[in-house]
């Protein structure tokens, strides 16, 4: 899990264009911190999911999520990557 996290860590800084450099991303990381986590960020993250992952989240799911690790889970629990 921990080695699909960190390419779902990283691709999800990319998507909705955090710096690396300015903020540190983990599973732990609170979305409500995350200044590019507004309604576009969202929409970058449900859109790269869906044609990354073939998963199609809800926004009411998303929006339920606290952390990046609890996005993770949604998308784990999604494509069997969580067991």
């Amino acid at each position: 899990m921990i080695e699909g996290f960190e390419k779902f860590r990283s691709s999800f800084a990319d998507v909705i264009e955090i710096d690396p450099a300015s903020k540190a991303i983990s599973a732990d990381t609170n979305l409500e911190d995350i200044d590019e986590w507004d309604s576009l960020g969202k929409f970058s993250f449900l859109s790269f999911v869906f044609s990354e992952y073939d998963v199609n989240l809800d926004a009411k799911e998303v929006n339920e999520a606290l952390t990046v690790g609890g996005l993770w889970r949604l998308v784990a629990e999604r494509t069997g990557a969580a067991g």
